[in-house]
């Protein structure tokens, strides 16, 4: 059985995701988690500006695309 955690996260570390303009200490925690339990970070793309605050985390195998916007935000869709 797998795991999927989906949400506005609003974390930021640069090294962790790639749209991050800087690091927070909540990034850097959010990162050591996702390692500790397997889960990676699906989204590759920015969400909102320039900015990924948008994240799909799963330790099982799926696809993440950003998609058409929606006011300020992208959308993400998941597949499985």
């Amino acid at each position: 059985m797998g795991s999927i955690v989906l949400g506005d996260i609003n974390v930021h570390n640069a090294n962790w995701l790639k749209h991050s303009s800087r690091t927070s200490s909540a990034g850097k925690q959010l990162a050591r988690t996702c390692k500790r339990l397997g889960l990676k970070q699906m989204v590759k793309a920015a969400t909102r500006g320039d900015n990924l605050l948008d994240l799909a985390l799963a330790d099982i195998a799926c696809n993440a695309r950003v998609t058409s916007p929606i006011a300020d935000r992208r959308l993400v869709e998941l597949s499985i």
